[in-house]
């Protein structure tokens, strides 16, 4: 029979090395910062258009206190590549001038320094679908001899916006005109068109993206008769 005082001795060392084990222990534990497992989680990335100029906020929420910073992402359509941009140690990142599409992501990526080099451990794509502004009011009126079509945006990134027709019957728009003057946010053009006839109207908002390409991101028909 062992004596009681030497299985207590026993167990007590069992719990003291337990306690321990840790970063220099050969054991992979993504929680130990000293570990090649490691792995420095953060979470919910979103990015989100300034309503004051022409600047992308990405964010997220850091849920590690061990990484050495973080690896900003983007491209421009949903099936491309993600190419890096910038590193930041914030959990904030502004794209203060940035090349744009319709479809544009954002990616971020926590790492830590390895051989003085970023070595990638986490990744979030951001889901975020960008809202780059409406017509927020599109409507046609009779006035005198004239038809006038007016309309309202509420948008910062529009880089032309067309305005087009077609008679009720037909198929084919016709354009109007083009607008390269965006800072405005209310449009009226009078058109010598028959005050009597039908019509559909269509405005089209579109952005330049990174390949000085227009893209539409809104559009709205109004129908006069």
């Amino acid at each position: 029979m062992i004596p009681l005082k030497y299985i207590l001795i026993i167990f007590l060392s069992s719990i003291t090395l337990g306690c321990f084990t840790g970063p220099n222990d050969d054991l992979d534990n993504p929680y130990d910062p000293n570990s090649p497992a490691f792995v420095p989680l953060f979470e919910n990335v979103t990015s989100s258009l300034s309503q004051s100029d022409k600047r992308i906020i990405v964010r997220w929420e850091d849920k590690s206190s061990f990484e050495d910073g973080f690896i900003i992402e983007k491209r421009y359509s949903r099936s491309g590549n993600f190419f890096p941009i910038d590193t930041t140690s914030a959990n904030i990142f502004n794209d203060l001038n940035p090349l744009l599409s319709v479809d544009l992501q954002y990616r971020v990526s926590s790492f830590i320094l390895k051989n003085n080099k970023p070595d990638k451990r986490f990744t979030l794509n951001d889901e975020s679908i960008f809202n780059f502004g409406e017509i927020t009011e599109l409507f046609a009126f009779a006035h005198r001899d004239s038809i006038f079509v007016r309309w309202f945006s509420d948008t910062l990134y529009d880089s032309e916006v067309t305005l087009e027709y077609k008679e009720a019957s037909s198929t084919n728009w016709t354009n109007i005109v083009s607008i390269n003057d965006t800072e405005k946010v209310f449009y009226l053009v009078g058109l010598d068109f028959s005050v009597s006839g039908s019509y559909d109207f269509r405005v089209t908002l579109y952005l330049e993206n990174y390949k000085g390409e227009l893209e539409a991101f809104d559009q709205k028909v109004f129908q006069y008769n």
